[in-house]
């Protein structure tokens, strides 16, 4: 065979060579794995139910999808809504639901200051309020703030007696009213507070007999603020 018949039979083979690597007809070993990883953000959500009404969740609810807000905090319902005269009393019942799916290590009740204002009634063009600074509203009701067994329940159990005297009778056993509303002030620690349980307060304020005139035509307005903590 001539030399130039030897150099295009070489060069073939090469490019035939060349062809199978490029077309990968060489087998090759291969192994892999792969791990998907998701990390979730468990949710404290509180919800307040307040004398058996539509609960209120703690953030803003708008009936749609919402946001979870940084604060976390929403004003619900309100308590009472009757007029008390001396020897009077009125209760609130409240259901309260960690709605979350993360359980609370924590929780607190604050109860604000006690404001009282002049709740104004005129006649004739005259307008007549009573003396909320000689003899404001919030010096002379008394109150109770209890944990209880049920909804509308009267049997202390949980964190007991929250605000109020650990003793008595009246209006619960083991729980008597605090000799002013105004000395109940303060933040109470509720304990733990696991994800889907509900817990049941009753509130009550009375209005001693020993009141005179100047306590008429008054408001006295407390702010219950009921916390979560992870």
């Amino acid at each position: 065979m001539s030399k130039v018949k030897r150099l295009l039979v070489g060069m073939l083979i090469v490019g035939a060579i060349t062809a199978a690597t490029a077309t990968g007809t060489f087998a090759t070993f291969n192994a892999s794995t792969s791990n998907a990883g998701t990390v979730t953000s468990g949710t404290l959500l509180l919800g307040n139910s307040a004398n058996g009404g539509t609960a209120c969740i703690s953030t803003a609810d708008t009936g749609a999808a919402n946001t979870i807000t940084a604060g976390n905090t929403n004003t619900c319902g309100v308590l009472f809504t009757s007029t008390l005269n001396p020897t009077g009393a009125t209760s609130a019942f409240l259901d309260l639901t960690n709605d979350g799916n993360f359980n609370a290590a924590t929780s607190s009740l604050t109860v604000s200051a006690c404001a009282s204002t002049p709740n104004t009634v005129t006649i004739a063009g005259h307008t007549f309020a009573g003396d909320t600074v000689a003899a404001p509203l919030c010096n002379k009701l008394q109150a109770v703030i209890a944990e209880v067994d049920a909804s509308n329940g009267t049997t202390l159990t949980g964190s007991n007696c929250v605000v109020g005297l650990a003793s008595g009778t009246t209006p619960l056993t083991g729980c008597s009213y605090t000799p002013t509303i105004t000395g109940g002030a303060g933040s109470y620690a509720l304990g733990a507070w696991n994800a889907t349980v509900t817990r049941h307060f009753v509130v009550d304020v009375t209005f001693p007999d020993t009141s005179d005139n100047r306590y008429q035509g008054q408001n006295a307005a407390v702010t219950l603020t009921w916390t979560l903590n992870q």
